[in-house]
């Protein structure tokens, strides 16, 4: 067979599920190597090793029976080594660990769900393959133009922008913490759409939600994230299982059956401590009843569980009822596109997702998850002016983008006033230029049962309160244990409290669930770095790309850790700001990092572009406070002490080796 660009490793098993990938890449354009066995031999055959190291990507097709295939682990191996491994995951689960560098494409729901082929495409165009071609934002901004607000040099602070959006999208627990933490924990499991109409597996999502909003208004109980449930969507796991991962006492499982206007509902409450059914039920009805259905399960299952429902009870959980299946439906139309355009940096699309939000939102008013999902594309354009990115015309302003979000939080907040809106609101407080209302933000964010992923560990945990908001963090290990937000966030936390040890523990963790991507293996060189593991650093940091933008400043921090001089790899001058003060900062370059850090602050939304930097740097503070006046003023404002936390003692060596 002639060779090819895309090459496709897979296990036999999977066959035929490959062959109707390599046909949609075919009928895509490009050139497939893979119409072969990969069940014979001790060693690769010559013809399939030339095939491998020409091929610009290797598409890693990971399934159980990949996992356990050594042709498919040595040609993933060399991929991963050559730095053209694309993973897919058939079936939705992780690749096997010394896999997980490199996230997996979803493709358990393909072709169902179109987007999974789309996020391959994009993958493979960064490559160089097919229409797209990855364009530096450097090399756009040089060139007088703004890359549609996607500016890969600060995705390690938009990452929490969309973090908060998908845990809200997800759903989650808003009940206070006033009640006991000994309270069992719940799961709503996603229903399962056993009709293939075309928004059949929307609507099932959106069931899904209204049961767990309803449930965890109450606080008798902890309602699982759905952002963790969702782990389990499509996949045959024993619920015992299911109930030990999720650190469950009960599980609720469903399904949906659409029929043109009818729909079959049913749902049951299973008991994981011993696999019983404490309560089960189906209900007929019309697709525009089947969310009151879903208010009478909620009920069903309190009852159930002796949870008592008073009128005051009742009512919370009729507030967040959303009352219109189609509203679900629409927002479950913007998830999809938000998750896909988080997971191949495709960040225009945010623009496609906001409709379907505002739609969700005009048909339901109270559904609090599509206002403040449709912030984070308003926070990529607010920080892309920070950056420095000239606008073109017609173009939204920083002012424009500014006053979007404070009006999306104000709707998410008037939806659902008792429940994540600070949120929302730290959002519009942290990209202002007063921080005053800051810490009644961060405080109510404490006060939640479990707190969904936020800007709040950033604004926190660096700026010396980190023995006052710990807590918050460590208690969603109870909550969202499949959250790869959980244990970024507790691996920050061990960072700032000074324990490298656990730090690594939970940052592997992350890793586990999500693939360690640069973020990840940033954290971990920090980590390694703090028990004097220099080796094992720099392992972490060479799975760092050359072209992520924070490759340079980690090179630069382990110089300044160890006093060597290693070569700081290039980056552009033009637009990277962040990694400019960054590298500067590690460098001893005072000067530099100072000057830029000052044409930042004076910036709208800059002085939250530094305060971000600070967070993410570990490395005390990256430039003299005085250079940068808004700044001073807005941590004075919030109450954030200066300078932010230093676990490696970084200032100390680079003035120490300054001197010498």
């Amino acid at each position: 067979m002639a060779l090819a660009d895309i090459f496709l490793s897979y296990s036999s098993a999977d066959r035929d599920r490959v062959s109707e990938i390599a046909t949609a890449l075919e009928a895509a354009g490009h050139s497939v190597w893979w119409d072969r066995q990969l069940d014979g031999g001790d060693e690769f055959s010559k013809d399939i090793e030339k095939a491998l190291t020409e091929a610009k990507a290797v598409v890693v097709c990971w399934s159980p029976a990949a996992a356990d295939s050594h042709w498919v682990r040595d040609e993933a191996s060399y991929a991963r080594d050559a730095h053209s491994l694309v993973p897919i995951s058939l079936d939705g689960n992780p690749p096997p660990l010394g896999f997980r560098q490199v996230q997996a494409i979803d493709f358990s729901h393909w072709p169902e769900r179109p987007g999974a082929l789309e996020r391959l495409e994009s993958a493979l165009a960064k490559r160089g393959l097919g229409n797209g071609q990855a364009v530096q934002p450097e090399r756009v901004a040089a060139a007088g133009g703004r890359p549609r607000w996607l500016v890969p040099a600060i995705l390690l602070i938009l990452v929490a922008v969309a973090a908060t959006a998908y845990m809200m999208i997800g759903g989650g627990t808003a009940s206070r913490v006033e009640a006991s933490n000994d309270r069992p924990v719940i799961a709503v499991l996603p229903f399962r759409a056993l009709s293939n109409g075309d928004d059949d597996a929307y609507f099932a999502e959106g069931l899904t939600e209204e049961l767990t909003n309803r449930l965890a208004t109450l606080p008798e109980l902890i309602t699982a994230a759905s952002s963790s449930t969702a782990f389990f969507r499509g996949k045959d796991v024993p619920p015992a299982e299911i109930a030990a991962q999720l650190n469950a006492a009960y599980l609720v499982t469903g399904s949906i059956r659409r029929s043109g206007e009818k729909v079959r509902v049913s749902a049951q409450l299973i008991d994981a401590r011993d696999g019983t059914t404490m309560w089960a039920d189906t209900y007929d009805s019309s697709v525009a009843d089947a969310l009151s259905v879903q208010a009478d399960i909620a009920e069903k299952v309190a009852g159930a569980l002796d949870v008592l429902l008073d009128g005051d009870k009742r009512a919370q959980m009729e507030a967040v009822g959303a009352k219109n299946p189609e509203a679900y439906i629409e927002l479950a139309k913007g998830n999809e596109i938000f998750e896909r355009a988080h997971a191949d940096g495709t960040y225009e699309d945010l623009e496609e997702a906001n409709v379907h939000y505002a739609r969700a939102f005009d048909l339901a008013p109270n559904l609090w998850q599509a206002p403040l999902a449709a912030i984070d594309h308003w926070g990529h354009v607010v920080l892309g002016y920070a950056q420095g990115f000239p606008s073109r015309p017609g173009d939204p302003t920083a002012a424009d983008a500014q006053r979007r979000i404070r009006e999306l939080a104000n709707q998410a907040e008037s939806a659902h006033p008792d429940g994540h809106a600070p949120l929302a609101q730290l959002v519009a407080v942290a990209t202002s230029d007063d921080w005053s209302g800051l810490q009644r933000q961060l405080q109510q964010i404490k006060a939640l049962d479990c707190p969904p992923a936020s800007w709040a560990p950033n604004l926190t945990l660096p700026y010396g309160r980190v023995d006052e908001y710990g807590d918050t963090f460590l208690r969603k290990e109870k909550c969202a244990v499949l959250d790869s937000g959980t244990w970024y966030d507790i691996g920050k936390y061990w960072l700032a409290k000074g324990d490298g040890a656990k730090a690594l523990v939970a940052l592997d963790r992350d890793a586990d669930l999500r693939g360690a991507g640069p973020v990840i293996e940033f954290h971990r060189v920090v980590a390694l770095l703090m028990q004097d593991r220099v080796s094992d650093a720099r392992v972490a940091a060479g799975r760092i790309d050359q072209e992520d933008f924070r490759k340079p400043p980690t090179v630069a921090m382990l110089n300044a850790f160890t006093g060597e001089d290693r070569p700081i790899p290039p980056f552009a001058e033009g637009g990277n700001v962040y990694t400019k003060i960054w590298v500067a900062a590690l460098t001893g370059d005072r000067e530099t990092a100072n000057r830029v850090a000052a044409e930042v602050d004076a910036r709208p939304s800059g002085p939250f572009l530094l305060v971000l930097l600070g967070s993410d740097c570990l490395c005390g503070a990256p430039f003299d406070l005085d250079a940068t006046p808004n700044l001073k003023r807005q941590l004075k404002q919030g109450g954030l002490q200066w300078p932010p936390y230093d676990p490696l003692g970084l200032q100390a060596k680079i003035a120490k080796r300054k001197k010498g």
